[in-house]
């Protein structure tokens, strides 16, 4: 009860509902904009046998791409799937492959000959006899003297890509090949080895570079927020690379604010990049609350800065 009391004064006052007014509409229109922003899957086919689906997920699921998955292969995606679940594997790729291949052969048959048994009548040699053999990946002929065989096989290729709870690269790969009914039939992978590059994680790191933009301070309920532009520099940052584009957060950046004959001096506690959010149409754009503090009259000044990175 004192908590919502506490929440209920707090409210009203002007300077605390503009505040609030400015984050939840900072947090609504990043929430529209994911939302509305959210990309279609993308084909594309890079040369006639192979095409790659972009798929805007996190990790891999059955749901997801059932409806990529020919039916004859769907049984053994799930199981491999399942298989990666158990093993708390993320998976970030799954690929399906198919192959045929023929191949021919011919040679001289090679008889044994046997010892007849010793008579008093001559014995002739058998005529020549045609043998055949074929199924559904073997054909076989032979005439006596010549042999040919054709030999055609058709296969599948499913494999994962991932990374485990320890972020260790994991591949998973299964080998089947493909009945006269188009079953699968699985073969044992003997060995598998992946060749991953791992992309740096996110640190903490010291760059200085300017940014400027423009800050909001509210004044009054029935008047607008005052607007001044705002100079600060970023030092204190965090991100996968030292990038604008990879850097997501920057803490204690001094800042000046400037609008007509008054400055004040002051502090961004924390600004957040926008930019590196997935499906954010907007690069290099920093969000920031603004403390500070005039020190001709010693007023002090509370507002959101957005500002870009120069």
């Amino acid at each position: 009860m004192t908590t919502l009391l506490m929440l209920r004064t707090l409210l009203t006052k002007p300077l605390a509902r503009y505040i609030l007014v400015a984050v939840v509409s900072v947090g609504l229109t990043v929430a529209a904009m994911v939302r509305w922003h959210q990309p279609e899957p993308r084909i594309i086919q890079l040369d006639p046998i192979t095409k790659t689906i972009e798929i805007p997920v996190e990790r891999i699921t059955t749901k997801v791409v059932k409806e990529y998955v020919r039916v004859e292969d769907r049984s053994a995606v799930e199981a491999l799937l399942k298989e990666n679940d158990a093993l708390r594997v993320q998976v970030s790729q799954l690929t399906i492959s198919l192959a045929a291949a023929t191949s021919t052969g011919s040679g001289p048959v090679v008889t044994t000959p046997t010892t007849p048994p010793v008579t008093d009548t001559p014995t002739l040699p058998p005529p020549p006899q045609t043998l055949r053999f074929k199924d559904w990946r073997l054909d076989f002929m032979s005439d006596g003297t010549t042999a040919t065989y054709t030999l055609t096989q058709r296969f599948a290729i499913i494999n994962t890509v991932g990374v485990n709870d320890d972020n260790v690269p994991v591949q998973q790969v299964r080998l089947f090949e493909i009945g006269p009914n188009d079953e699968r039939n699985p073969i044992p992978v003997s060995e598998t080895t992946t060749i991953a590059a791992i992309p740096p994680a996110a640190r903490w790191y010291v760059k200085p570079t300017l940014q400027a933009g423009i800050e909001m301070t509210p004044t009054d309920v029935r008047t607008k927020p005052e607007l001044a532009g705002v100079i600060a520099i970023s030092w204190w940052k965090r991100g996968a690379a030292r990038a604008v584009e990879s850097t997501r957060y920057a803490l204690l950046s001094p800042a000046i604010t400037l609008r007509k004959n008054t400055t004040t001096v002051g502090i961004l506690p924390i600004s957040l990049n926008i930019g590196t959010f997935p499906h954010v149409p907007l690069t290099d754009v920093w969000v920031s609350p603004y403390i500070g503090l005039n020190l001709k009259t010693s007023q002090r000044r509370f507002g959101v800065a957005f500002t870009a990175t120069f």
